[in-house]
């Protein structure tokens, strides 16, 4: 942009203020916007932008302090968004209506790119950034550059500006970041970056194109769009911004089936939809609290991508600070009725505010007095649909609801395995029956749910076999949609009749002798499943709206990096008192409860306290390999968690440890949150990473010796 962006990626949020913000009484809110999926010339087309920005849209109306009028919001959609239709609407609906104390959003979801350009002195790294239109192509006036939407920006009236970009250029290396076996899927994530071809590369218009393109633009506008005047404009450009960019240049924004829509957009709408992003409780959201809460999510859910941070805290993304009161008033109830038919309520509450199916609702009346319990039974993004409980007054649209309990749901690992590929007809009938054979060995696994093609899956196995000398080799790799990485090469040689003793080996949970009779480590794909399966729980066990906060920390910081053999330490502070249960959750999927422990059995902590795990010389939390990503999870509640009902792998150790035993931890956990109100109980986590994280995709295929 002509101004700093301070990052120099385009999936970026940012406010122009004044150091002292002040809000009109007759303040309105404006918003612009836009998103491309499908492209004119540019490939491949995207599939979530549309209802990522409908799904934005909701979220703005949903806002009850500073929030937007559904009128004061347009929408533009595919073929709508031309340079020129988008030039003009931008000016009719922003430049023209917004006033001084208003608040402006321009947000954008779409493909993004850069392009090479000397004279970007502005940029360190020298590129320009574009936005990516319906039809944009070759050069560069078709597209929507950096510079040029700072300048629209500069002739909003108002010091409340806030822009959304929710797209990227293509970052390093990442041609190579969906690594397969075989052709993508459409079930796996998709970079939102646009990679020109050696053929259609991109370049600065010439004076000719642009009058071609747009045959009514002005002579002032040509001079801008060429591009040495507006980068000399810019110097005396206000600034004065905050911002949210999705990730760090050399990575990429993405959009995955799996989450339904765009990474950054998707844990944006989470973070807006929950207290927990109000850190101080102030009644009001900052751009660095929303940035916080947002950049955690995005990491503990294993997205490869960072949101960056630049500007001042002092912004009121939710509320307004001359009206932190009202902000805290309006903020007593979670949702509304939106309407009532013969067999169900509507709320004006879904997915993106936490709500889950099973959970229980209090009905209120306008003048806040308690009339009904709901029971949610279908949740969709936006909205949810319950039934009444009991005995009770009747329900109307525009009541008000209030979540008194939190259900927590155990959902399964859904797993999609692909039919392997034979690279000849011998081979191919190999890869037919071996597929059919895996398929049937993880039906029988708990907390395993295979899908087909037309459901979006976790987890995604899939493989080749290659012919050999009178054998042939194996190849099988399991794919983490979220992250669009993944495992190592399991890699086997066969005979022909060898299939059962593949799947036994492929599913091992033990070690195996080599050729030369030395024991031979077996990485299963038993292990590496329940693994996925208990990381997906953990990320799913939380309480959106608790009343209180854990206050748990790492001595080093969350999302730090420790070395192998370095020692941890856990601090907390709860609000209230609570017993307080501390599970490590490392990348094999074994779990590890490291608070209460024999050293330290009394898990019982008093509102305010500081504690600090170890607390005595007896023990040190040591971290082992191999290196990768651990999550802390604290569980904090009013009553005890009859964990002691689960055998640990080891009874005798100080530590109790469960692999095998690792889903039933969890789900005796999550069984007893169940349905309790939801002021008793709270979750938090903090994630680290032992040494260097490792790239999946590019290590050595792992060599495994068929079980006899």
């Amino acid at each position: 942009m002509l101004r700093k962006l301070w990052c120099h990626d385009l999936a970026i949020l940012f406010f122009s203020v004044l150091i002292a913000p002040t809000f009109s009484t007759n303040a309105e809110n404006w918003a612009l916007l836009v998103a491309v999926d499908d492209y004119k010339y540019i490939s491949p087309d995207l599939r979530f932008c549309k209802s990522d920005a409908e799904r934005f849209k909701v979220a703005l109306t949903k806002i009850q302090s500073g929030g937007f009028k559904e009128e004061h919001i347009k929408l533009l959609r595919d073929s709508e968004v031309t340079k020129k239709k988008l030039k003009q609407t931008f000016k009719e609906w922003l430049i023209d209506n917004v006033k001084p104390g208003d608040k402006a959003l321009f947000y954008f979801s779409g493909h993004g790119v850069q392009m090479k350009n000397p004279r970007a002195l502005e940029e360190e790294d020298g590129y320009d950034e574009l936005l990516c239109l319906h039809d944009s192509f070759r050069h560069s006036y078709t597209f929507l550059r950096d510079n040029e939407l700072g300048s629209w920006m500069d002739q909003v009236n108002t010091n409340q500006k806030l822009v959304i970009l929710d797209c990227c250029h293509s970052g390093t290396g990442t041609r190579n970041l969906l690594v397969g076996l075989d052709d993508q899927t459409n079930n796996l994530p998709r970079p939102k970056a646009y990679y020109p071809t050696d053929g259609a590369a991109l370049r600065e218009s010439t004076i000719d194109e642009i009058r071609a393109y747009d045959p009514d633009i002005e002579d002032t506008d040509l001079a801008s769009a060429l591009g040495a005047e507006a980068r000399a404009a810019s110097i005396g450009d206000r600034g004065g911004e905050s911002s949210i960019a999705g990730c760090r240049d050399d990575q990429v924004s993405m959009e995955s089936p799996g989450i339904g829509g765009g990474v950054l957009t998707h844990h944006l709408i989470k973070s807006m939809g929950t207290t927990r992003t109000d850190i101080n409780k102030d009644g009001l959201v900052t751009a660095q609290e929303l940035w916080n809460e947002t950049r955690k999510r995005i990491k503990k859910e294993g997205w490869n991508q960072e949101p960056q941070f630049y500007g001042q805290n002092e912004v009121a993304v939710i509320g307004t600070f001359s009206s932190t009161t009202e902000a805290i008033e309006k903020k007593k109830y979670d949702g509304i009725v939106n309407r009532i038919s013969e067999s169900s309520i509507e709320l004006s509450i879904g997915d993106d505010n936490g709500v889950t199916r099973g959970s229980i609702y209090t009905v209120f009346n306008n003048e806040h007095e308690r009339k009904s319990e709901i029971r949610i039974s279908k949740v969709e993004p936006t909205v949810a649909y319950a039934q009444v409980v009991g005995d009770g007054e009747s329900v109307f649209a525009g009541d008000f609801v209030v979540e008194e309990r939190h259900f927590v749901e155990s959902e399964d690992l859904l797993l999609l395995v692909e039919t392997l590929t034979g690279e000849d007809y011998s081979s191919d009938a190999i890869a037919t029956q071996l597929t059919q054979k895996l398929r049937d060995k993880i039906q029988q696994m708990p907390n395993i749910r295979l899908v087909d093609e037309n459901q979006a899956p976790d987890r995604i196995l899939t493989g080749l076999v290659k012919p050999l000398d009178n054998r042939f080799r194996v190849l099988l790799r399991v794919v983490n949609v979220n992250v669009g990485n993944s495992s190592p090469n399991y890699s086997i040689e066969m005979r022909a009749d060898q299939i059962d003793n593949v799947v036994s080996t492929c599913f091992a949970d033990h070690d195996a002798r080599d050729e030369d009779g030395k024991l031979k480590n077996i990485e299963g794909l038993t292990s590496l499943l329940r693994a996925s399966y208990v990381l997906k729980t953990v990320a799913n066990l939380e309480n959106p709206n608790s009343s209180f906060a854990i206050n748990l920390t790492l001595d080093k910081g969350d999302l730090a990096t420790y070395q192998i053999g370095e020692v941890v330490r856990i601090s907390m502070r709860p609000e209230r008192d609570c017993y307080v249960y501390i599970l490590d959750i490392g990348s094999s999927g074994k779990i590890n409860v490291l608070f209460p422990n024999e050293f330290e059995p009394n898990n019982f902590l008093n509102r305010g306290q500081e504690y600090t795990i170890p607390s005595t010389d007896e023990y040190s939390i040591e971290l082992g390999g191999p290196p990768g990503d651990e999550r802390i999870k604290a569980i904090a509640t009013t009553q005890m968690i009859p964990l002691n009902r689960i055998r640990p792998d080891n009874p005798a150790s100080p530590i109790p440890s469960f692999a095998e035993n690792a889903p039933e931890l969890l789900e005796t956990s999550m069984s007893d949150l169940r349905l309790k109100p939801r002021p008793s109980w709270t979750t938090e986590t903090v994630m680290f990473t032992v040494g260097k994280p490792e790239i999946y995709g590019t290590r050595e295929p792992l060599e495994l010796y068929i079980l006899e």
